[in-house]
């Protein structure tokens, strides 16, 4: 009974302190496909890059643009750009995202070449 208490207690100052679990900031916002501002034609131009890194143009930006692109993102933490579903990996990349997509989206180097054959 005493583990199980001191468990509950852990678990409840991590919420607090915003680990494990969603803040109140994440309570507030939006759904998790959240829409932002319409994007500029390069931005356009470097995700139209972006969805077709997988392979299949389908709006879907599937890697995550907070961990530029090398990581699966998830539909769990999606934000809307323009007419793209930008997939993020968790919470804290859709924040870092949300905050400027634009300057992300163009701080990362996407190759043109998406055949999958060294040249």
């Amino acid at each position: 009974m005493r583990s199980l208490l001191s468990m509950i207690c852990v678990a409840g100052i991590l919420a607090l302190a915003g680990c494990g679990g969603q803040s109140s900031s994440e309570d507030a916002s939006p759904a998790a496909n959240d829409q932002v501002a319409a994007p500029g034609p390069d931005v356009l131009a470097a995700l139209a890059l972006a969805d077709m890194a997988d392979g299949t143009e389908d709006k879907t930006v599937s890697q995550c643009y907070g961990c530029a692109l090398h990581m699966a993102g998830n539909a769990e933490h999606a934000v809307q750009v323009g007419d793209y579903q930008v997939h993020l990996c968790s919470a804290e990349c859709k924040e870092s995202f949300a905050a400027d997509p634009s300057k992300m989206i163009l701080a990362v180097a996407i190759p043109e070449d998406h055949s999958g054959h060294d040249h």
